[in-house]
């Protein structure tokens, strides 16, 4: 059986100068998480902010799959890509 997990980042970026810019870093985001791990992902909080991307991810796994090492690989890509740290993890089964 197949498990749901739900994750919610609070990712700090220092350097944006507009939403725009922002909003091309969580574009490539959205990408990554969509084509590498064929999951749902949103921009969920803290849309005006400069300072922070805030995404939810819907991330399915199959039981033999270790998540807690499946999701850390994730977040380290999304760092990699954002040039950002995660202030914020939470992750829960759904």
């Amino acid at each position: 059986m197949m498990t749901v997990f739900r994750i919610d980042l609070t990712i700090r970026v220092e350097g944006m100068t507009s939403l725009k810019e922002k909003r091309g870093v969580v574009s490539r985001i959205k990408t990554l998480v969509k084509k590498s791990y064929n999951a749902g992902i949103a921009e969920s909080q803290l849309n005006d902010a400069l300072d922070y991307i805030g995404i939810t991810i819907a991330l399915i796994i199959t039981p033999e799959t270790d998540h807690r090492t499946w999701i850390d690989r994730l977040i380290e890509r999304i760092e990699i890509i954002s040039e950002g740290i995660t202030e914020s993890e939470e992750v829960s089964e759904v």
